[in-house]
């Protein structure tokens, strides 16, 4: 009797475990790309700054003939910044997918299972709008990002595209904050639901 009343509320607190399980994978994930992206900004600051000083490009390498290997230093800039900011714009989706996982969990405990209309509309609904909104603010975002990065890559000289690279590399941690400042809201709805 007693271990079936257990099993019994172990299922029912099921649904509450996989949603906080949720909330922790995406506040990990966040962490993440947040840390990613402020190193970006970081190194892009410093190879900016010796861009400054001539180290990567400077009047000497042209009178010297060595302009084409100026050119494939950045381009292999290029393609570092493409790759950091497409693995932030990928963190930042696996986020919002298990946000949006995380909501039809919530949604299924709260209202189909314990059916607290009151606790739903007090609490869970901000939630959900919140959680919402920051997701398809980072799909949309990250896609947009994304593919403007692409032609960037493909369109522009190295020179341009090395000052796009720098523009998207900051554009990338902007995102990454304000999408910080979302979950943060959606992470305090949440938890207030459990009390």
């Amino acid at each position: 009797m007693v271990v079936q009343k257990l099993s019994c509320c172990s299922r029912s607190r099921l649904p509450l475990a996989l949603w906080l399980l949720m909330f922790l994978i995406t506040f990990c994930l966040i962490i993440i790309a947040l840390a990613t992206s402020d190193w970006m900004v970081w190194t892009n600051n410093l190879n900016y700054s010796r861009t400054e000083r001539g180290l990567f490009y400077s009047r000497d390498d042209v009178l010297h003939s060595c302009f084409l290997n100026d050119l494939i230093r950045r381009t292999q800039d290029d393609r570092y910044s493409q790759f950091s900011v497409n693995s932030v714009a990928g963190l930042l989706i696996a986020a919002a997918v298990v946000d949006v996982i995380a909501v039809g969990v919530g949604l299924f405990y709260f209202y189909i299972k314990q059916r607290d209309k009151q606790k739903l509309w007090r609490y869970y609904i901000p939630t959900t709008i919140a959680a919402l909104t920051a997701a398809a603010f980072v799909l949309i975002g990250c896609l947009v990002f994304v593919m403007d990065m692409s032609e960037v890559i493909e369109t522009t000289i190295p020179v341009t595209r090395y000052s796009a690279c720098s523009t998207d590399v900051k554009g990338a941690h902007v995102m990454v904050e304000y999408y910080w400042s979302f979950y943060l809201a959606l992470i305090s709805g949440g938890l207030s639901c459990i009390k």
